[in-house]
């Protein structure tokens, strides 16, 4: 058993008890998926009377072995197949699975990773070509089993087979000259694949085999020029897109006559700059905003991208942080209403503010940029006071959801902002508990605020264990079942208390 799982069962089992016996089928249901669900609540839960919950359960690792006997031999065949597929079995399952008499289960059975290597011999003789094909993407099958279903009279059989990255070379070089087209193109794109099986699929006549070759990162150098010559657009788009493409190769495509390929080269992260310096000045505005967009693209070719005709091309510019800072500041002093608007939007965004530019910013008389500024992930401590000690509630709402903000500016919040943002605070991983103690009084006479408020206590994913008792406690359907989705493990120090409130 996985440690990281039993560390809180003490303090969590009475929760997940709470949980599974939940009126709501919807609350049981994401308590029978929760990877922290305790075996008692799951021997619970493997009762239920909706078969998909029971079928959960079927496939938890942590349903006891007791239940998991029951549910394999259960009259719903999902349930069954669940089971079937837990690679928590019991060891003298698998054969009585391995009979069943829904292909499903056995399609499971041949799937699950632990089913022996015999099981797997007889399953890739089922009848149904989904278990067989289960089987040869299986990552443990046999290469004894693996040879007899190379030759599978079913195409997708052979198709899975090839995408197996356990399966010899020499039966993945069989593949690789199969009659039917997926077949070899899923053996280009297996990692085992050998250089001259690939050499062999770059000139295949069908044009999604070369296309699987040239988008392959496992392709060599030599074959990508070949295919960069290719034909069809789709090929050389691909050999463009590819990471390992050579920079002689990025260079000749850049130049190619199809503006697919072109922007193409223009987005890659290893794009030449002579490259990036030719598309630059392309006639296609979409092809230069990704130039501009392209994180390597030097600072000189930016530079010049800031006097583009297209508007979209000069804000992506402005806002590549290879553009020195210091020339978007000397753009800005002769500059008119408009664009001195668009150098601002764009100093928002960029990574490299100083707190005296952020001070600026977060006085702009453009909403935009104060919202931009407030969603920047530099935005020091300093600002994010000043913006919550304003009532601008346009930014406010968004500063609320960021995860950085001091504990101590969201209780500053939870007295002066308005509703809906004062309960949105309550979702905030970094709220004290004191803070939403202060909220919850603040709506005790007011139901539908109160749930509100539950609500986002119930997708915090750091909730104090004494709220989440209030949430099983005063929630409704939906907050319950948010906190079914969302419960998390506590940290260490936590543990006492979670102890504590759980246990009452």
């Amino acid at each position: 058993m996985n440690p990281l799982f039993t560390k809180n069962d003490d303090a969590l089992a009475p929760v997940f008890l709470k949980l599974a016996q939940d009126p709501d089928p919807a609350v049981r249901e994401a308590t029978s998926r929760h990877p922290l669900a305790t075996p008692e609540a799951l021997t619970l839960l493997g009762t239920d009377i909706y078969y998909d919950i029971q079928a959960n359960v079927a496939s938890h690792n942590r349903t006891p072995a007791t239940l998991l006997e029951q549910l394999a031999s259960h009259p719903d065949y999902e349930v069954r197949q669940a089971a079937a597929g837990n690679d928590t079995l019991p060891l003298h399952l698998p054969e009585q699975l391995s009979t069943d008499e829904d292909f499903s289960v056995r399609t499971a059975l041949a799937a699950n990773a632990l089913t022996p290597a015999a099981l797997l011999g007889r399953l890739a003789c089922d009848s149904h070509p989904e278990v067989r094909a289960a089987v040869a993407l299986n990552p443990q099958c046999p290469p004894e089993v693996m040879i007899s279903l190379v030759t599978d009279e079913d195409d997708s059989v052979r198709w899975t087979l090839a995408q197996n990255t356990s399966i010899p070379v020499t039966l993945l070089k069989s593949l690789s000259k199969d009659s039917h087209r997926w077949v070899r193109c899923y053996a280009a794109e297996n990692p085992a694949c050998p250089e001259d099986c690939l050499e062999t699929l770059a000139a295949d006549d069908v044009l999604q085999v070369r296309y699987d070759v040239a988008k392959s990162q496992y392709t060599p150098a030599r074959l990508l020029k070949l295919l960069a010559h290719d034909a069809e657009t789709k090929v050389r788009e691909a050999a463009a897109e590819n990471p390992n493409a050579p920079r002689d190769i990025l260079e000749m495509l850049a130049e190619d006559e199809d503006e697919e390929v072109r922007a193409t080269v223009a987005m890659h992260p290893n794009a030449p700059e002579a490259a990036l310096a030719q598309l630059a000045h392309d006639e296609n505005e979409v092809i230069r905003y990704h130039v501009a967009k392209n994180p390597k693209t030097p600072a000189p070719i930016l530079k010049v991208l800031c006097q583009d005709d297209d508007d979209d091309v000069v804000e992506a510019a402005m806002q590549n942080s290879q553009l020195p800072l210091d020339f978007l500041l000397r753009l800005s002093k002769n500059a008119d209403d408009d664009l001195s608007t668009r150098i601002s939007m764009a100093l928002a965004n960029r990574p490299d503010l100083t707190e005296d530019m952020m001070l600026s910013l977060s006085e702009h008389p453009f909403y935009e940029i104060r919202l931009n500024l407030a969603l920047n992930t530099v935005l020091t401590p300093a600002i994010m006071e000043r913006f919550t000690r304003g009532n601008d509630n346009d930014v406010l709402k968004f500063l609320i959801w960021r995860e950085d903000i001091a504990p101590e500016l969201l209780a500053h919040l939870a007295e002066t902002v308005e509703n809906p943002f004062k309960q949105s605070i309550a979702s905030n991983p970094q709220v004290r508990a004191d803070t939403l103690a202060t909220l919850m009084t603040t709506y005790e006479n007011d139901d539908d605020d109160m749930q509100g408020l539950i609500g986002s206590m119930a997708i915090n994913r750091e909730l104090p264990a004494e709220f989440a008792l209030k949430v099983l406690q005063l929630g409704n359907d939906k907050n319950r079942l948010n906190l079914g989705r969302y419960l998390r493990m506590r940290d260490e120090d936590l543990d006492e208390e979670c102890k504590r409130v759980v246990g009452l």
